[in-house]
């Protein structure tokens, strides 16, 4: 018997990110979901956001990435800001590095303003597509 190599594959899957299409959190944050989901047996490792259109509103925006009731768990680093346009980004928290994902996830983007989310909607302006970037093991 023949054993062939297979390596694991980095695949990516992307959200573009309007402020219009955030879902006002009811506090200082607002969130969207991805459309893709990560599925089965993924080993996520990092993201990135790439910021068009600066997040406003008050004094201060800042991202993470994770699923519904663990927002940051695809954030090693919570204080990225998308106040300004640019790119930013974060490798997976090290409590959660390398541990997979046992069933199909949706990811979550949350923004974190200084003060109510609602300025940040008010002023419009925020847009990105963010990545992320996982190991493909199924």
């Amino acid at each position: 018997m023949k054993l062939e190599k297979t390596f694991p594959k980095i695949t990516t899957i992307s959200k573009v990110c309007t402020v219009a299409d955030f879902t006002d959190g009811g506090s200082t944050s607002g969130y969207i979901d991805f459309s893709e989901l990560l599925p089965s047996g993924a080993i996520p490792i990092a993201w990135k956001a790439v910021v068009t259109g600066a997040f406003k509103g008050d004094t201060s925006a800042t991202i993470s990435v994770g699923v519904s009731g663990d927002t940051d768990r695809f954030s090693a680093d919570t204080s990225q800001s998308v106040f300004a346009a640019g790119t930013v980004g974060s490798f997976v928290l090290a409590a959660d590095a390398l541990d997979g994902i046992a069933s199909v996830q949706t990811p979550r983007v949350t923004v974190t303003s200084a003060t109510d989310f609602t300025t940040v909607v008010t002023d419009a302006t925020g847009a990105m597509v963010v990545f992320l970037y996982y190991i493909k093991t199924v």
